[in-house]
C-alpha cells in the first residue's frame, strides 16, 4: 500500500503542475501553439514557485494555503479539453513510473540537504520572510527557488512528504520531454540526435534522486533551454521560443546564480530574431519583476542582493552578513580545498594566484574524466560509425548551433576560473559535447542510415535499462521498514530510524526565536527557524508589520 501511494503521489503532482501550467498559459503567458504536455508541466512548475516566493512576503506556505492551490488546480484539470485531458493522462503514467523508481527508498541529498535545503524548506512551511534569516545560517542566504516549490507541495493530502515529489517529477518530465523528441520530431534530425545526446547524459550522469540537490534541476533546465534556442530560432515561432527561453533562463539562474550568463541568450536571441519577437510583451515585465522580487529576498534575509557578492551588499543595515568569508571559503572548496596535501594553508592561500591548480588537476579532475567517460565512450562509438561507414558527413554550418557552441565554451571556462566543481558544469560539459557532435560529425541525413539509427535505438533502451536495474538493486539493498518516512526518502536525520529530530529552543524575552538540532546533528526537516550553530547570541529583536526580524551575533 505503501508503494502504491507513492505512485499516486507522484501521478497527482504531475496533475498538479500540469494543471497549474494550462492555467497560467491561458490566463497570463499566452503562449501559443504549446502541443506538448510536458511544456505545460514545466510552466507549472515555474509557476508554482513563483506564487510561492510572492506569498511568502506575508504568509508561511502552510498546509491551508498550499491545499488551496491544490484543490483548485486538481479541479481545474477536470475543466481541461479533453484532448489536453488525455495526453495529461497518457503521460502521467510513465512519469509516476520513472519518478517511483527513482525515488523509493533514497536519501535526500546530502549534507547540503540537511544543512540548508530542508531547513529553509521547513522556515518557509513555518514562516512567512523572516529578515536577517541567514545570520541563523549563511547558507540561507545562497538558497534556490527549488525550495519555495518544494515547500508549496506539502498539503494536506501529500503532508511532508510533498517536499520530496518536485525534484523527481522535474527530472521524469525532463527525460520524457527527449524522448518525446527523439521518437516523434520526424523533421528535424538534428534535434532529434540531439535529444538522444541529452538523454544518454542524464541517464549516465544525473540519475540519481539522492545526488539530484539544487543543481540537478538547473542542469535538466539548461537542456532543455538549449533544444529551444535552436528549435526555435529563425523560425515563424520565435516570439513562442523567445517566451520560453526567458522564462526557463529566469528559473534557472534562480536555482543557481553561476548561471547569470544565461541572459545573455534570450538578447542574443532577441538579435536573431527581432522580427518575428514582440519585445515588449508581458513576459519580460513579468521577467522584470520575478528578478526584483528575488533581489529584494536575498536583501531582506542576508543585506545583500546577491549573497556573497560584496559589492551587492549594504553594510549600513544591522542584519547585513560580511560575505567574505563565505565567499573564499566557497571558492576555496570548489576548486578542491579538502584535497590539498598542505593543511596549513588557509583559504586565501590556496585560491590566490592559482596554487590550487595541481590539486585540482590530481584529484577533481581525475573525477571530471571519471564521470564523463560513459558518455564520451558512447560519443566516440558514434563518431567512428559516421567515418567507418562512409556517412556523407558535412559541417553544420547552421549559425545558432555555433552560437550555442561558443556560448557553452566561454561559460566552460568561466566556470574552471571561478568554481570548477564537477556538479556545477555539468549541463555545460553535456551540452558542449553534444554540440560539438553535431557540428562535426553528424550529417542531418544521418538517421536515414538503419544502421546509425538502430545505434541511437540501442544506446537509448541500453542505458534505460541499466539505469532501471540500477534503481532496482538500490531498492532491493535499501528495503526497510524501520524508518518514520518508509518508503520514502529519509528526511529528519542523520539516525537509522530517521526519526524526527527534537529541536532545543532558544529563547529571548520568554519567546522561542530559534531551535537548535541535538547534539552531533544536523537540523534536516525539523522545527524551524532551526540552525546548527551553536552558542548565537541574540542582539535584538524587532517586529515589523509584515516581518519579523533578528539579527545574530557569533
Amino acid at each position: 500500500m505503501s508503494f502504491l501511494v507513492v505512485f499516486i503521489f507522484c501521478l497527482l503532482s504531475f496533475f498538479y503542475f500540469s494543471s497549474f501550467g494550462a492555467f497560467c498559459n491561458r490566463f497570463f503567458y499566452k503562449i501559443d501553439k504549446i502541443d506538448n504536455v510536458l511544456e505545460y508541466c514545466l510552466l507549472g512548475v515555474f509557476s508554482l514557485s513563483f506564487i510561492g516566493l510572492f506569498a511568502n512576503f506575508f504568509i508561511s506556505l502552510n498546509t491551508y494555503f498550499n491545499s488551496l492551490i491544490f484543490i483548485f488546480l486538481i479541479i481545474y484539470f477536470f475543466f481541461l479539453e479533453k484532448n489536453l485531458k488525455l495526453k495529461i493522462l497518457k503521460y502521467s503514467i510513465i512519469i509516476s513510473l520513472i519518478s517511483f523508481l527513482t525515488i523509493i527508498f533514497d536519501y535526500t541529498n546530502r549534507p547540503d540537504s540537511g544543512l540548508y535545503h530542508l531547513p529553509y524548506t521547513g522556515l518557509l512551511n513555518e514562516e512567512k520572510l523572516i529578515i536577517g534569516s541567514a545570520n541563523l545560517n549563511e547558507r540561507f542566504g545562497i538558497i534556490s527557488i527549488i525550495q519555495y516549490l518544494s515547500a508549496i507541495n506539502n498539503n494536506f493530502l501529500f503532508d511532508e512528504n510533498g517536499i520530496l515529489i518536485p525534484l523527481v517529477i522535474i527530472y521524469s518530465s525532463t527525460l520524457l520531454f527527449f524522448f518525446n523528441i527523439f521518437f516523434n520530431n520526424k523533421q528535424n534530425d538534428n534535434l532529434r540526435v540531439l535529444s538522444f545526446l541529452f538523454i544518454i547524459f542524464i541517464l549516465t550522469n544525473l540519475n540519481r534522486y539522492s545526488g539530484f540537490g539544487n543543481d540537478g534541476p538547473a542542469h535538466f533546465y539548461y537542456f532543455i533551454l538549449t533544444y529551444y534556442y535552436l528549435e526555435f530560432s529563425n523560425t515563424n515561432f520565435a516570439d513562442k521560443g523567445f517566451k520560453l527561453i526567458t522564462i526557463i533562463s529566469i528559473y534557472i539562474f534562480l536555482i543557481k546564480p553561476f548561471f547569470i550568463l544565461l541572459f545573455i541568450l534570450p538578447l542574443i536571441f532577441i538579435i536573431n530574431n527581432y522580427k518575428n519577437i514582440k519585445i515588449l510583451s508581458r513576459i519580460n515585465f513579468f521577467a522584470l519583476f520575478i528578478i526584483s522580487l528575488w533581489l529584494i529576498k536575498n536583501f531582506l534575509v542576508t543585506g545583500c542582493l546577491l549573497y556573497p557578492l560584496d559589492f551587492t551588499c549594504m553594510q549600513k543595515f544591522d542584519w547585513t552578513l560580511d560575505p567574505s568569508l563565505m565567499a573564499i571559503e566557497s571558492e576555496a572548496w570548489t576548486k578542491g580545498w579538502p584535497d590539498t596535501i598542505d593543511k596549513s594553508i588557509n583559504y586565501e592561500e590556496y585560491v590566490k594566484n592559482f596554487y590550487w591548480i595541481d590539486t585540482w588537476v590530481n584529484n577533481h579532475m581525475k573525477i571530471i574524466f571519471k564521470k564523463l567517460s560513459p558518455f564520451i565512450i558512447i560519443l566516440v562509438i558514434l563518431i567512428v560509425v559516421v567515418l567507418t561507414k562512409n556517412l556523407k558527413n558535412k559541417l553544420n554550418h547552421e549559425k545558432k548551433y555555433i552560437e550555442l557552441l561558443v556560448f557553452n565554451l566561454i561559460a566552460i571556462f568561466i566556470w574552471f576560473l571561478l568554481y570548477p566543481n564537477y556538479r556545477f558544469g555539468l549541463s555545460l560539459y553535456g551540452s558542449f559535447f553534444s554540440l560539438f557532435f553535431i557540428i562535426f560529425f553528424f550529417n542531418r541525413l544521418s538517421l536515414k542510415n538503419i544502421f546509425f539509427y538502430n545505434c541511437t535505438i540501442f544506446f537509448v533502451f541500453f542505458s534505460s535499462f541499466v539505469i532501471i536495474l540500477k534503481n532496482i538493486d538500490r531498492i532491493y539493498n535499501n528495503y526497510s521498514t524501520f524508518y518514520i518516512d518508509y518508503p520514502w526518502p529519509k528526511k529528519n536525520s542523520h539516525y537509522t530510524t530517521n526519526h524526527k529530530l527534537i529541536n532545543e529552543p532558544i529563547e529571548y524575552n520568554g519567546e522561542a526565536i530559534y531551535y537548535i538540532p541535538p547534539k552531533g546533528e544536523l537540523c534536516f526537516y525539523s522545527k524551524s527557524p532551526c540552525t546548527h550553530k551553536k552558542n548565537l547570541k541574540i542582539k535584538n529583536e524587532m517586529v515589523f508589520n509584515f516581518f519579523r526580524k533578528y539579527t545574530i551575533d557569533d
